[in-house]
This record gives C-alpha cells, structure tokens and sequence, in this order.
C-alpha cells in the first residue's frame, strides 16, 4: 500500500531522510523554528503550525518532535508533507 501511494504522489525517486540532521540540512528548518505541516489524505487546507523541538532516537528509529507530537522519519515521508512559508509544499524526503 505504502508503494502505491509513494508512486501516485511521484515519489519513487525520492527515499525518506535517514537522520534528524539530514532532514535539518535539507528543508532548512532549525531547532525552535515554526513551520507547516500537513496530513497528505485530509483536506489541504488542515495543517498544523508547529516548532521544531528536536529528535530522540531510539535503537533503531528517530523520531522527530513537532509541537507536542512525535513522529518517525518513515511515518513522515509517507503520510505529511511540509512547507516553510503555507504555499510550496515539500515530501519528507530527499533524493535517492
């Protein structure tokens, strides 16, 4: 399922970002920085505001801190999307 929908969105040669730091060096967004995010199945117009708080990483997963909430880097790229200023939307992922 999670392929689907990773080939209707055109995602295929894009993977999601192995660390916190990576994801940091390429959106752009620091630690305490605000910024969108959005559910890719609800209706565009939902999306939340939220800091940036940092990471814990786990054994074998990191999660990233949005507002209040936790979320890990795969949940990320294959359920949200983010933006920096409400109008370009961008995967949680980079380049292959």
């Amino acid at each position: 399922m999670t392929a689907i929908k990773i080939k209707e969105r055109g995602l295929a040669e894009l993977r999601p970002f192995r660390s916190a730091m990576e994801f940091e060096q390429t959106s752009g967004v620091r630690l305490l920085m605000p910024f969108y995010f959005r559910m890719l199945q609800w209706d565009p117009r939902v999306y939340a505001y939220a800091p940036y708080l940092g990471y814990v990483t786990w054994v074998d997963e990191t999660k990233l801190i949005l507002g209040y909430k936790q979320f890990s880097l795969s949940t990320l790229f294959n359920c949200y999307e983010y933006s920096l200023d409400g109008k370009d939307w961008r995967p949680f992922g980079t380049k292959k």
